[in-house]
């Protein structure tokens, strides 16, 4: 992979090239971010770290900006930094709000340059960051309440202005058309179906949400915030804890990353009818998959890509046949890689961005 700039690609859902780059933060030894060439997945390579500073402390989730060449980081131990990746083989960062707000997940609105924060700990909830000024993120508004407790996974609705947040076993809904977010609706609290949920995608279009539960994935009715409801559930038997979802509206498929002590894999499921979610393969691999956390999916090439907490890896697994997935490659990574994106879309399922 060369040294040009992020690729414009086609609106979310068409055709468009396969995927290059991953920016992988990394929470632990010192934090920082990675830039990996995966343009091959079966052999990738580190291009560049970048380590981490004051303002950006243990860097744990990303969003791209696949138009402005930027990369959005939360950190755990600071706010949002902003990344210059127009250069894979030297990002920079361009700047950084240092204030110890715990985000472990965030999602973007590049069209109003907005970075959406989801606050873990208590109180939990959301925070707004104004990056209109890539040099000087600011806070901008934020909703938080014990109600809101340890909230973790965050998806922006763009053509409702809204934001879902999820935690171990509740979703919200916010309101962020205005400076300042505010609850809009009702709480939908289910421990059973929406049991250790800790990560969301969103297909706006159809206004249903998928979330990562517990050993598997729901479903849920986001049309009236008022009234949300679950459509469906499905899981497997012993997969561990969740971690991270993506999913293919097109191919009507979704991924889910699962990690216990010194053992990971990656699930997959059919979410084609989002009232009849179904199991298709889960993959187990304790070693290129352990401590599966961050996933992210690759629709052209028919690759999923996932970081490796606990097993310090970056993993792509061969998702061409989806009742059969596979390991293609891994490479070594600093430490703890955490919830990282690839520049491909469409959105939902890769954690690319665009601003058009």
């Amino acid at each position: 992979m060369g040294n040009s700039a992020l690729k414009l690609l086609a609106a979310s859902g068409a055709k468009a090239a396969t995927a290059d780059l991953a920016v992988v933060p990394f929470e632990d030894g010192g934090g920082g971010v990675q830039t990996i060439d995966i343009s091959d997945p079966t052999n990738m390579s580190i291009l560049a770290t970048l380590s981490s500073s004051s303002a950006m402390t243990k860097p744990f989730g990303c969003k791209l900006d696949i138009t402005n060449n930027r990369a959005f980081i939360c950190c755990e131990d600071d706010s949002v930094a902003v990344i210059d990746v127009s250069n894979p083989s030297s990002p920079s960062i361009t700047g950084a709000l240092a204030a110890e707000h715990g985000l472990k997940y965030l999602d973007i609105d590049p069209t109003r340059d907005l970075v959406f924060g989801s606050k873990t700990g208590n109180p939990g909830g959301i925070r707004i960051y104004d990056v209109s000024d890539p040099t000087d993120p600011t806070e901008s508004g934020s909703s938080l309440s014990a109600a809101f407790i340890g909230t973790l996974g965050i998806a922006n609705h763009r053509s409702r202005n809204l934001c879902f947040i999820v935690d171990d076993d509740a979703m919200y809904a916010f309101s962020t058309g205005a400076t300042n977010p505010s609850q809009n609706g009702s709480t939908l609290s289910d421990s059973t179906n929406l049991n250790q949920a800790k990560a969301i995608k969103l297909d706006e279009s159809n206004n249903i949400a998928f979330v990562a539960i517990s050993n598997g994935i729901a479903s849920v009715n986001i049309a009236n915030t008022s009234s949300m409801a679950i459509l469906d559930t499905a899981q497997s038997t012993n997969a561990g804890d969740n971690q991270d979802i993506a999913i293919d509206l097109d191919a009507g498929i979704a991924f889910v990353t699962v990690a216990q002590y010194n053992r990971g894999g990656l699930m997959c499921f059919d979410i084609s009818n989002p009232s009849s979610i179904s199991l298709l393969d889960k993959l187990e691999d304790n070693t290129n998959l352990q401590g599966a956390r961050g996933v992210a999916y690759d629709p052209e090439a028919k690759v999923a890509y996932v970081s490796c907490g606990s097993g310090d890896k970056f993993t792509a697994v061969s998702a061409s046949n989806t009742s059969s997935l596979s390991i293609l490659g891994s490479v070594a990574t600093n430490d703890a890689p955490a919830r990282f994106a690839i520049n491909t879309t469409p959105r939902e399922a890769t954690n690319a961005e665009e601003t058009s």
